[in-house]
Protein backbone atom coordinates (compact mmCIF):
# COMPACT_ATOMS: atom_id res chain seq x y z
CA UNK A 1 0.00 0.00 0.00
CA UNK A 2 1.49 3.31 -1.01
CA UNK A 3 0.37 6.57 0.59
CA UNK A 4 1.46 9.97 -1.24
CA UNK A 5 4.14 8.04 -2.54
CA UNK A 6 5.76 6.66 0.95
CA UNK A 7 4.76 2.46 1.00
CA UNK A 8 3.43 1.15 4.55
CA UNK A 9 7.40 -0.32 5.19
CA UNK A 10 7.92 -0.25 9.11
CA UNK A 11 9.23 -3.62 9.93
CA UNK A 12 9.66 -2.42 13.86
CA UNK A 13 13.56 -2.76 13.29
CA UNK A 14 14.61 0.99 13.38
CA UNK A 15 18.00 0.84 11.59
CA UNK A 16 15.77 -0.84 8.73
CA UNK A 17 13.12 1.57 9.45
CA UNK A 18 15.64 4.78 9.69
CA UNK A 19 17.03 3.52 6.26
CA UNK A 20 14.06 3.17 4.09
CA UNK A 21 12.77 6.65 5.71
CA UNK A 22 16.04 8.43 4.74
CA UNK A 23 16.05 7.22 1.78
CA UNK A 24 12.65 7.92 0.81
CA UNK A 25 13.32 11.86 1.82
CA UNK A 26 15.89 11.48 -0.80
CA UNK A 27 14.16 10.39 -3.91
CA UNK A 28 11.26 12.47 -3.16
CA UNK A 29 13.39 15.43 -3.19
CA UNK A 30 15.52 14.40 -6.46
CA UNK A 31 12.40 15.07 -8.47
CA UNK A 32 13.03 11.41 -9.72
CA UNK A 33 9.92 9.29 -10.37
CA UNK A 34 10.55 5.92 -8.71
CA UNK A 35 8.96 3.03 -6.38
CA UNK A 36 9.79 1.26 -3.57
CA UNK A 37 9.55 -2.41 -3.96
CA UNK A 38 10.04 -5.77 -2.05
CA UNK A 39 12.54 -7.86 -3.36
CA UNK A 40 9.66 -10.56 -3.89
CA UNK A 41 7.22 -7.57 -5.56
CA UNK A 42 10.22 -6.48 -7.81
CA UNK A 43 10.90 -10.22 -9.10
CA UNK A 44 7.07 -10.06 -9.90
CA UNK A 45 7.08 -7.29 -11.44
CA UNK A 46 6.44 -7.24 -15.26
CA UNK A 47 7.67 -3.35 -15.43
CA UNK A 48 11.26 -2.98 -17.25
CA UNK A 49 13.37 -0.23 -14.61
CA UNK A 50 16.32 1.54 -15.43
CA UNK A 51 18.18 1.78 -12.50
CA UNK A 52 16.91 -0.83 -9.07
CA UNK A 53 18.35 0.22 -5.56
CA UNK A 54 18.31 -2.85 -3.06
CA UNK A 55 18.38 -1.01 0.20
CA UNK A 56 18.41 -3.96 2.93
CA UNK A 57 19.76 -6.72 0.36
CA UNK A 58 22.62 -7.23 2.84
CA UNK A 59 22.59 -11.12 2.37
CA UNK A 60 20.98 -12.83 -0.64
CA UNK A 61 20.58 -16.80 -1.05
CA UNK A 62 21.38 -18.39 -4.12
CA UNK A 63 17.76 -18.56 -5.03
CA UNK A 64 17.65 -14.79 -4.99
CA UNK A 65 21.03 -13.92 -6.81
CA UNK A 66 19.78 -16.84 -9.43
CA UNK A 67 16.33 -14.64 -9.85
CA UNK A 68 17.88 -11.35 -10.03
CA UNK A 69 20.43 -12.50 -12.31
CA UNK A 70 17.51 -13.60 -14.89
CA UNK A 71 15.29 -10.65 -14.04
Amino acid sequence: KVLHGMPEWRSGEYASDMLYYISWQNFTRSGIPFDFLTMKDYLLSKRDYKAVIFLNAFTLDQAQRTALKQR
